[in-house]
């Protein structure tokens, strides 16, 4: 993760999405100059559009302040939503992506306050961009916030596989998204853009999906 956020100082030509998200994943050459892209908030916008065709106009939540905080918040601004609240333990980092990112529509506000469990309550769309989640037995939000969150709010974990949030979310009958999708279409972006044709996005689908289910 550090090389994507180094790297920028290192090649000749940026994308202004790679600038705003701090980092670049993807590194072409034209016509001898490097030139570098971030695909992770084109490959989330697009995962979210399958998902919610009404997303534009949409209240969002997402957990976290850092790299992966910054693409969700780019991805939603990209899909059309009028509020995308940040919610971390250190309100000056969420502060400080807020100001980053300017002009999307960020609110910074510390987790586990009252006004973060009244955005959750309000939230068309909530996205988990936080470490928390990886081992089995770790939760972003309490039983209690999850237990508030409209029965129509999309519920987003950019891990690759399930989690206990994504189950906790399920178990209320909201709709759940992991992070498998957003991976197989940022890398079918980068294939584009490395090879100038467009990938089979289903067939790719189709291994991500295999591959994970031969792990299980």
């Amino acid at each position: 993760v550090p090389h994507k956020e180094n790297v920028l100082s290192l090649i000749d030509e940026v994308s202004n999405l790679a600038r705003r998200a701090g980092a670049v994943n993807t590194i072409s050459n034209r016509d001898g100059r490097l030139a570098g892209d971030n695909t992770d908030v084109y490959g989330l916008s697009q995962s979210l559009r399958l998902h919610d065709d009404r997303l534009d106009g949409c209240r969002a939540v997402v957990l976290g302040a850092g790299g992966a905080a910054r693409a969700a918040v780019l991805s939603l601004e990209g899909v059309g939503a009028r509020e995308i609240a940040v919610l971390n333990r250190s309100i000056e980092r969420a502060e400080r992506l807020r100001d980053d990112l300017v002009p999307a529509p960020v609110v910074a506000i510390a987790s586990g306050s009252a006004e973060a469990n009244r955005v959750l309550a309000a939230a068309d769309v909530v996205i988990n961009a936080t470490a928390l989640g990886w081992k089995r037995g770790e939760m972003p939000l309490t039983g209690d916030q999850i237990g508030a969150l409209a029965d129509s709010a999309l519920v987003v974990d950019i891990t690759y596989r399930d989690t206990d949030l994504l189950e906790a979310a399920r178990a209320r009958g909201l709709r759940t998204v992991d992070g498998l999708e957003m991976l197989v279409y940022q890398g079918a972006r980068s294939l584009e853009i490395w090879s100038g044709q467009t990938p089979p996005v289903d067939v790719m689908m189709a291994a991500a999906l295999a591959a994970r289910a031969a792990r299980t």
